[in-house]
């Protein structure tokens, strides 16, 4: 299995002003999104469980990743890493400032397992470049 990547050949400017230059730009070549039926049907084949259960217990893990993660736990997903919330904030010099509305975004930060980063890390690359 390798990880597709298109390399797009795109002007990049750094200003208004600039003319810029045509340079090549690497990502990732987007995989369709997997419906959660065929993910509970696969791990459903995999674990020789029905896919009856195997939905119960996919709703009942992602009910507690939520809970634990919103009281600021860092859950552990199998096989993958952790998950936990953050934020970004401005910053006040009183303490008295300080409020809910100093906060800019919520997000999730995810933690990879190094097991995970090193199969990523020796997964083949297929690249299609794309000119103008």
């Amino acid at each position: 299995m390798a990880l597709k990547v298109k390399a797009k050949e795109k002007l990049i400017k750094f200003s208004k002003t600039d003319e810029g230059v045509w340079r090549y730009v690497m990502q990732p070549e987007l995989y369709s999104a997997l419906t959660p039926s065929k993910v509970i049907n696969e791990a459903a084949l995999r674990s020789g469980v029905s896919c009856g259960v195997m939905q119960a217990s996919w709703d009942a893990a992602g009910e507690v990743i939520k809970a634990w993660a919103t009281e600021g736990h860092s859950v552990a997903l199998p096989g993958l890493g952790t998950m936990r919330f953050g934020l970004s904030a401005k910053t006040v010099a009183d303490v008295n400032d300080v409020k809910t509305g100093l906060i800019k975004t919520r997000r999730i930060i995810f933690t990879p397992a190094v097991e995970l980063t090193n199969e990523l890390a020796n997964t083949s690359v297929v690249i299609t470049c794309y000119d103008r």
